[in-house]
């Protein structure tokens, strides 16, 4: 079998005999809204931000969960627990006239970011357009809050998304999670997954099945707050009164801005710190700050362990990549939640370790930088 070491210098020798990365076709990355932000001409990494119908989509699907509602029998009553949430969080919004101005902005050039797995590891067009180049370990600021839970209270700021591959995920739905307590709480990103946004592209489950298209939302309103209690199972127990008093009005509303991230769910063991589980992070996670310091220049981005639940990714992997690719954009203030200053110290180190083996190495790629995060997470004895 071939090792992760040989397939990365058979690349980077192809590339020095003059092989060419290919860019590809753009992908419509955008589900149901039927057209996609992709804008070869743009120089920007992110499309000029366009404002979402809004309340129609979000009208829509309650207007279906109360019918599901009125013929659920049911104890757990869950349909008309969803209803009440979302028209809670709707009707919070400032009084009429009340105009939303809430916008998206995705990638301009998503097939930058694609893995085309139809070819072989050992041809340059395997990798994204960028992979090849130097990586550029700018400076960021990574602070810790060991809260686990956001409290958006900093104004306009950016809050990452845990999201699924369709926006919201089981918003409309049994879900109750980190996405869906998100959009229950904010009926403009519940609206944008009434619409159909898609954070990744089709594709098959697991790492590289599918290529990263995440997005930025812009002022959205935060009107009520879910008791944490509901979270998970919790609200699958209530009573839909117990429902209702676990709700609180956010009066006024918090202003924020959503980046809506997709990891891919895996196995835990091996596959956790795997080469293309790694490949596939930080990717995505290049692609995500990307379009966010585009989107919002200068803003805190508010992030934390994305995955690392019924998802099943590595915490330490998690924070690396997450490290590694913010150090590829530069320039970002993060917050990290959930996260103590003790763990901190110990993934940074992780951190300072595969940039040392970088800083030594003479290849100076991204593709080589992924490879000898690899080194190191599983403890190779490559990885001095």
């Amino acid at each position: 079998m071939e090792s992760p070491r040989s397939r990365r210098h058979f690349l980077i020798s192809a590339l020095a005999l003059g092989s060419g990365v290919a860019v590809f076709a753009a992908v419509t990355c955008f589900g149901s809204v039927g057209f996609s932000f992709a804008d070869p001409a743009a120089e920007s990494e992110a499309t000029a931000a366009a404002v979402i119908p809004f309340p129609r989509p979000l009208l829509g699907e309650i207007k279906k969960i109360e019918a599901e509602a009125a013929k659920d029998h049911s104890t757990e009553q869950l349909p008309a627990k969803k209803a009440l949430i979302l028209n809670t969080a709707y009707a919070n919004l400032p009084p009429q006239p009340f105009k939303s101005e809430t916008a998206v902005v995705g990638l301009a050039h998503p097939e930058n970011y694609r893995f085309d797995t139809s070819k072989k590891p050992s041809d340059p067009k395997y990798f994204p357009k960028y992979f090849p180049d130097t990586f550029k370990n700018n400076t960021i600021t990574v602070t810790p809050d060991s809260r686990g839970l956001y409290d958006y209270a900093s104004k306009d700021e950016v809050w990452v998304d845990f999201a699924n591959h369709e926006l919201g995920g089981g918003v409309f739905g049994d879900g109750m999670v980190q996405e869906e307590t998100m959009a229950l709480s904010m009926p403009q990103l519940a609206d944008a997954a009434a619409i159909g946004y898609l954070t990744r592209t089709k594709g098959k489950p697991g790492p590289l099945g599918s290529n990263p298209t995440p997005l930025v939302l812009t002022r959205v309103h935060r009107t009520i707050e879910l008791d944490p209690a509901l979270y998970a199972h919790g609200w699958e127990g209530m009573t839909v009164h117990l429902v209702q008093e676990s709700l609180s009005p956010q009066n006024p509303n918090q202003d924020l801005n959503v980046l809506a991230v997709a990891v891919e769910k895996i196995s835990k063991g091996p596959e956790q710190t795997a080469l293309d589980t790694l490949d596939d992070l930080f990717n995505t996670f290049v692609a995500a700050y990307t379009v966010a310091k585009d989107a919002k220049p200068n803003t805190r981005i508010n992030t934390g362990p994305i995955g690392t639940g019924d998802f099943q990714n590595d915490p330490k992997t998690i924070y690396v990549m997450q490290d590694l690719a913010a150090k590829q954009i530069g320039g970002l203030d993060i917050r990290y939640w959930g996260l103590t200053t003790a763990e901190q110290k110990e993934d940074e180190a992780m951190v300072k370790k595969i940039v040392d083996n970088w800083q030594k190495d003479k290849d100076k790629s991204m593709t080589q930088l992924v490879l000898l995060a690899h080194e190191c997470l599983t403890s190779s004895q490559k990885c001095s």
